[in-house]
């Protein structure tokens, strides 16, 4: 009998897909207790570290598919570094409001002293300058 392959159709294995979706019911399950145990503190990273400290291999892309469908998020979302002068770095202090007007003469000696603040980062962390300078 000559049949062209092109003709036939190919149908899956149902025992292969129950088997998938039992795999992935499995994986599911792993994901969910590891993060679990980091109580809420772990990301994708950190998931596929403590499934590879218990021996189950997964790559982090699918661990980030399966806490999405979860809806597994970690707590620290919030950036851990903020650069100095952004809205966050001031955003609990109180506004401070301009008393000189920008008019540094006039004044008596020692009455107002202006000073400035720096901000730098360096290797070894972040330092802050002060200058301060007297008005004549």
């Amino acid at each position: 009998m000559k049949v062209n392959r092109s003709t036939t159709y190919y149908k899956p294995d149902g025992e292969k897909r129950l088997a998938g979706i039992a795999r992935h019911e499995k994986e599911t399950q792993e994901v969910k207790e590891a993060f679990e145990e980091g109580k809420g503190n772990y990301g994708s990273r950190q998931v596929k570290k403590a499934l590879s400290a218990k021996g189950t291999v997964m790559s982090r892309r699918k661990i980030s598919r399966l806490m999405k469908e979860l809806g597994l998020v970690s707590v620290y979302g919030i950036p851990k570094y903020v650069k100095p002068g952004t809205k966050r770095a001031g955003a609990d202090k109180a506004e401070v409001s301009n008393l000189l007007g920008r008019e540094f003469s006039g004044w008596n000696e020692n009455e107002v002293i202006v000073s400035d603040l720096t901000y730098m980062t360096a290797k070894m962390g972040s330092a802050i300058s002060c200058t301060r300078c007297l008005t004549e």
